[in-house]
């Protein structure tokens, strides 16, 4: 039992996880199962161990109606526990599996025997409410392997001349992008062009062809840097099957890094498509020595460049505070 004691006032600190019911549990009594995952994670390293937790009814053995919040962390035979990691339910991802199976990834820092946990809360509408616990189970299992996480003062980030000058580069060309692409849909849009000066206009268009090489050239630059650093440099492994991602999403903070990291694409992918558009329009723009009418296309165009670099300066933001979140898990363990 002296194993337990410090087990309730940790549990009951961290947001989530519940280290007594608030209240008497609204859902039938609950057998919850806690085993080992065989199928391969999106970590190689045998210090991630992979778990699926089975909640079913205990009196029908059914799939319980409701959804739950569930947890699971790792405790060894001497030292601390581990964190608390969420586990996610596997039917969220791939429907034609049946309800009540979550899946999650618990990172240990030395192989032996560990104590793995599972705490299951009801499912709150308000995050900030009080949790309710309305099972819990344990399992003991045995992490066969040689490796050891690195401690926080050996975690040393080595900067290498290749990946900086990638980064550095990337981070360049987008800015060329954007002045360039900003620099067309002045010449593009009628509305825009009235407010530039007879003095400025006169010399924008006379640079129409560098604008144009420097938006090829950015471009070729964005997606050859882009591919090899989301290959090479992402927090996790970028999964390319839906089994990889379903594995990764069980990491710590995998899920919101790589639904940002899609949202990001995605919005250069439509703000590309805007930009060319726009090109076109200003090269129709300047031949015709005169404003003329654009097409609906090329305002719609204009509006997804705006938008989208709001909603990638965003994207790109989280992209890092996740980043950040993921390197400190590590480091800690």
């Amino acid at each position: 039992m002296n194993r337990w004691r410090w087990i309730v006032p940790v549990l009951a600190l961290v947001p989530g996880v519940a280290a007594a019911p608030a209240a008497a549990p609204a859902v039938p009594a609950l057998d919850i199962r806690l085993e080992r995952d065989p199928r391969p994670g999106a970590l190689s390293s045998a210090l991630a161990v992979n778990l699926k937790v089975t909640v079913t009814e205990r009196d029908t053995g059914a799939v319980p109606a409701d959804d739950f919040e569930v947890y699971a962390f790792a405790e060894p035979a001497a030292g601390p526990a581990t964190e608390i990691f969420p586990c996610a339910q596997e039917h969220d991802n791939s429907p034609e599996v049946p309800r009540g199976i979550y899946l999650c990834t618990v990172l240990v820092n030395h192989g032996g025997r560990w104590r793995f946990h599972s705490v299951v809360n009801q499912l709150r509408a308000d995050p900030a409410g009080q949790p309710v616990a309305v099972g819990r189970t344990a399992q003991d299992f045995d992490i066969h392997t040689a490796e050891v996480a690195p401690r926080i003062d050996a975690n040393r980030i080595e900067g290498r001349l290749m990946e900086v000058a990638l980064l550095w580069g990337h981070a360049a060309a987008a800015g060329v992008w954007l002045v360039a692409a900003a620099s067309l849909a002045l010449l593009a849009l009628p509305a825009l062009r009235r407010r530039l000066s007879t003095f400025g206009l006169h010399r924008l268009e006379d640079r129409f062809d560098v604008l144009t090489k420097a938006l090829w050239t950015a471009t070729a630059v964005l997606l050859a840097s882009g591919t090899y650093l989301l290959a090479n440099q992402t927090a996790y492994d970028t999964p390319f099957s839906s089994a990889g991602l379903d594995a990764v999403f069980r990491l710590p903070y995998g899920k919101p890094y790589f639904l940002a990291l899609g949202v990001k694409l995605a919005v250069y992918a439509v703000m590309l498509a805007a930009s060319f558009v726009l090109l076109r329009e200003a090269r129709r723009q300047l031949r015709a020595g005169a404003v003329v009418v654009v097409p609906a296309s090329v305002r719609l165009g204009a509006t997804a460049m705006v938008g989208g670099t709001v909603v990638l300066s965003l994207s790109i933001t989280l992209l890092k505070y996740f980043h950040e979140l993921i390197e400190a898990t590590r480091a800690v363990l």
